[in-house]
């Protein structure tokens, strides 16, 4: 009988749930287990932000939702340095409080089935709240809204929100939801705001600070602009551009979509120094303010960078805020929808421009820029926990995923793909669903499937190779890790004979295809594999057409073939297919006589990295006058490219001759008669100030006196230090980014790091590397989502020498657990010191 009834009572128990572990992070079991079980979900949040930076914010969260299951311990999830739980009662009981391991955990004993309500009071981190002497604003994507309060921080469980901010008298405050009233309490006004739609954590957003608002009135809809800029010239200059092109952005994706704009307001914020370019919260959008607001007379291409950014920022209202990847495995699902429908947008802009150039350079270089490397990942990436999720962010899914998008457009037509989004958007408004969901309404005959596996799903890029043996060309495709993988693309292969231009187009569809007799109208001078600049991969340039191209490139008619060019060449020279010096020499061949200007202005760009990163110092001795003969000739006569040229020769310019074209540039304010903008006399500054160590304090001390924006100031004189000539001061700076209260402005800190590390001064400063690696892992905790390979790039983008590659090595070897999306971020900004200085014996 014991027998009997000890194995009934193992058959219970068997049959009762395992408990959820709990864990750091959210697991994607907790994460499927909390979106299984739990619906209805609302949160009613309060925080009272003091004026004082030092004191800490207090809030109040009320959590109201349905629970089907009720056999599981609840976990809110709430983490940071300083969080602190106060009080926590669950359905009107007051509760004892549980915390462990960045979750609040409320005992199944205390849930019940249905509606349950759950309280809890609480002190805000800092970590997310961006707080600054006079103003804070939120950021708190992939995984941070839970070091501001405690949630459910999750994409795929949204929750409608409703929100209160005590604040100072004279600050404003904007929240997703518009302002329902303002109640004054002493020295604080309770700002109460509506309800909103149906958000993720992430998107849920607030600013507060001393801000004034401008706000403008478009279809029976009021849009406000915050901002804190003081230049009465830059608010007159930009103010109606800006809201002119947020006007036309909602109206052109309403159209697009065929769905209103699905949120009760559009407020931006233009945030002093900010991370991002923008960042998408529905009803309180934030912009960098330098995006916002342009110096100066902007270029043609300043002032589409800037419509583009509104437009994509605009695209994710329907494209991540009204719909939301399940899980931030798909993170790029948003970021390529909005690059998609903004190009849309912002093409009739300006028509002056062509759309595949700009296409082209806007996402090619940038994608290979990690493709090439060995720390390249697939555009969909595995993620088993959101804390690791700010290291999926990066140059494939902002730039390789959008040439994926196009490819898609162009094998199944505009059309269809318009119908298949419209459909998407209509089948999951206010809820989740991924690449997968699009693929079953786009898939009609089963196609799609194999070529999105080796699109989405793989990583790195094919090698093609083109070979004329007699009358025919064989175009070889090579899978660079030796898997076999076939990247189907349609490739247009353009050559020459006798001058005359000639043009094929195939399908790429297996890794050897042969076309035979086509060569026999003559033999080609040159030939490229990319002429509609559609190609994607390594494309080998044979010598002949390198040596083509290096005189005369810019003399070819199709833009697209003199752009795809300068790109390849340049892939080249970094895959070590062509010299450093050919490269250069290539250029100042070819720039004067470029006539496009988006091109030109690349080439120039193209022309100071070479400069400064790939050729040695002998290189650029040799080169030095010819390079800066070049830059100041075209000063002399290309107004229309002063501002492209002035940040060339603040880069290039080393000679002594060109030192005090410099300083004299700055202390004028003109270079050749061009008017330097605030941001290029700085950058200036900072460069002569390096250069010229005894003139150092006077230099810098002078360019912060013609500060006059106190933001602008703050950060030049967090700044300055880093290009001091004296060690001591240039390690302190260092040393004090081990604490994460010194990281809080983020892009100073970069600049600062890069500083440092400069490629003209890092040799002997390799002492930087490994502890800043060190710091990786923590960083990427406590910063935000594109930190973690900036941090590494700034570090390591300067350094050449082959001590530099040990200490990388060095690092890697010792640290066999370091986190692998980290490390692949490590191997992506070293790639150019580990092929310079490749260690066959001991691989990484």
């Amino acid at each position: 009988m014991y027998r009997y009834l000890s194995i009934l009572l193992l058959l219970a128990m068997a049959c009762q749930q395992q408990p959820m572990p709990v864990q750091m992070g959210i697991s994607e079991d907790l994460a499927n287990w909390r979106h299984e079980h739990i619906d209805e979900l609302f949160y009613q949040l309060s925080f009272q932000i003091p004026a004082s930076r030092e004191e800490k914010i207090r809030g109040n969260v009320e959590a109201t939702f349905q629970l089907d299951d009720v056999g599981q311990d609840l976990q809110f999830d709430f983490k940071g340095d300083g969080a602190i739980v106060h009080s926590v009662v669950a359905n009107g009981e007051k509760i004892p409080v549980r915390w462990e391991l960045q979750h609040v955990i409320v005992d199944s004993s205390y849930l019940k089935k249905g509606e349950n309500k759950i309280v809890i009071q609480f002190t805000s981190p800092n970590q997310s709240l961006n707080r600054n002497d006079d103003y804070l604003y939120t950021l708190f994507v992939p995984d941070r809204a839970s070091t501001a309060f405690p949630c459910f921080d999750q994409p795929n469980l949204k929750g409608k929100f409703s929100l209160e901010l005590t604040v100072p008298n004279d600050w404003k405050a904007v929240g997703n939801g518009p302002e329902e009233k303002a109640e004054p309490e002493g020295e604080f006004t309770k700002h109460v705001f509506a309800q909103t739609q149906p958000l993720p954590t992430y998107l849920f957003a607030f600013v507060a600070g001393k801000f004034e608002a401008v706000s403008r009135e478009h279809n029976g809809r009021a849009y406000t602009l915050y901002h804190r800029e003081n230049s009465p010239a830059k608010l007159e200059n930009n103010l109606d551009d800006i809201f002119n092109l947020l006007f036309l952005s909602v109206d052109s994706i309403e159209s697009y979509t065929g769905i209103p704009y699905p949120f009760a307001k559009y407020d931006l914020v233009a945030i002093p120094s900010f991370q991002y370019g923008g960042m998408e919260h529905p009803g309180v959008t934030l912009y960098s303010d330098l995006r916002m607001f342009l110096e100066g007379k902007p270029t043609p291409r300043e002032l589409l960078n800037r419509a583009n950014l509104i437009a994509h920022e605009t695209s994710h209202m329907w494209f991540g805020d009204l719909v939301t990847m399940p899980w931030f495995d798909e993170v790029w699902l948003k970021e390529v929808y909005a690059n998609f429908i903004a190009d849309k947008v912002t093409s009739p802009l300006f028509p002056d421009f062509n759309q595949d150039l700009l296409f082209l350079m806007a996402h090619y270089a940038d994608a290979y820029s990690v493709d090439r490397t060995g720390g390249t990942n697939p555009i969909t990436q595995p993620l088993s926990n959101l804390k690791d999720a700010g290291t999926l962010y990066g140059s494939i899914i902002y730039h390789k995923a959008p040439v994926v998008m196009r490819m898609l457009e162009d094998r199944i037509g505009k059309d269809a793909l318009q119908k298949g989004l419209q459909t998407y958007l209509k089948d999951y408004s206010y809820g989740n669903a991924g690449w997968n969901e699009l693929i079953s309404i786009l898939d009609t005959d089963g196609s799609l499937s194999q070529w999105s596996k080796v699109w989405v799903e793989e990583a790195g890029r094919p090698t093609l190779t083109a070979t004329v043996e007699g009358d025919d060309l064989l175009v070889q495709l090579q899978d660079p890790a030796g898997k076999n993988r076939i990247w189907q693309q349609e490739l247009e292969i353009v050559w020459s004979v006798n001058d005359s231009l000639h043009q094929a187009k195939i399908e790429l569809d297996s890794a050897d295809i042969r076309f035979t007799n086509l060569f026999t109208g003559g033999k080609p001078e040159w030939l490229y594999l990319n002429g509609n600049g559609k190609a994607y991969g390594f494309i080998r340039i044979d010598p002949q057409t390198q040596d083509f191209f290096s005189q005369h490139l810019s003399e070819v008619p199709d833009v697209l073939v003199r752009a795809g060019g300068w790109i390849d060449l340049r892939e080249n020279m970094l895959e070590g297919n062509m010299e450093p010096v050919a490269f250069a020499e290539a250029i100042i061949n070819n720039l004067p006589n470029e006539s496009d200007a988006v091109l030109y202005e690349r080439m120039l760009s193209y022309l100071s990295a070479c400069y400064q990163y790939n050729l040695n110092e002998a290189q650029q001795e040799a080169l030095q006058s010819k390079i800066e003969g070049l830059i100041s000739t075209q000063l002399k006569i290309h107004a229309d490219h002063a501002n492209a040229l002035c940040n060339a020769a603040i880069s290039v310019f080393r000679s002594e001759k060109g030192m005090a074209t410099l300083y004299d540039g700055w202390k004028k304010q003109y270079l050749q008669a061009n008017a330097l903008t605030a941001t290029q006399l700085t950058n200036l500054s900072l460069v002569l100030a390096a250069h010229i160590p005894q003139q150092a304090d006077a230099i810098l001390d002078e360019q912060e006196a013609r500060l006059d924006n106190p933001d602008l100031k703050a950060r030049f004189q967090f700044i300055r230090p880093a290009v001091s000539a004296d060690e001591a001061v240039r390690d302190s700076v260092f040393n004090s980014f081990a604490k994460a209260e010194n990281r809080e402005h983020e892009p100073w800190v970069q600049t600062s790091l890069g500083l440092l590390n400069s490629v003209e001064f890092a040799e002997g400063r390799e002492k930087y590397i490994r502890p800043a690696l060190e710091l990786l892992p923590e960083i990427q905790q406590t910063g935000d989502i594109f930190f973690p390979y900036n941090w590494v790039n700034q570090l390591l983008g300067g350094h050449r020498s082959a001590e530099a590659a040990e200490a990388v090595r060095d690092f890697l070897r010792a640290n066999p657990q370091f986190p692998a999306p980290l490390k692949l971020k490590v191997l992506q900004a070293a790639d150019h010191l580990l092929r310079a200085y490749p260690d066959q014996k001991n691989p990484v």
